[in-house]
């Protein structure tokens, strides 16, 4: 289905380029992007699945990202966190292999 996606909307096919350019083993994509669905689905139902109750949280997140952890469960922060690490130990590697 993200193929799909990907070949009707470019912002899509971006994010996937951009998440392949981490480093990351296809397991660890794929937890990245359902980690993405999920904060997905955690701030629309935060927001009553209301359009434009949506369109403001999301403004108001783009202005404060770090507002952004209070709006997480702690499974999704520490989910965020894991994988950080894993992109920080491939950045690094790759820094050190050029």
């Amino acid at each position: 289905e993200r193929e799909k996606i990907m070949a009707q909307d470019p912002a899509a096919k971006k994010t996937n380029s951009n998440v392949k350019a981490l480093g990351l083993s296809e397991q660890r994509e794929e937890e990245l992007f359902q980690l993405s669905a999920d904060i997905s689905e955690t701030l629309f139902k935060g927001a009553g699945e209301d359009p434009q109750k949506i369109a403001e949280k999301l403004s108001e997140l783009q202005r404060n990202p770090a507002a952004l952890e209070k709006e997480l469960t702690p499974e999704q922060r520490a989910k965020i966190h894991d994988l950080a690490k894993d992109i920080e130990a491939k950045q690094g590697s790759a820094v050190k292999t050029h």
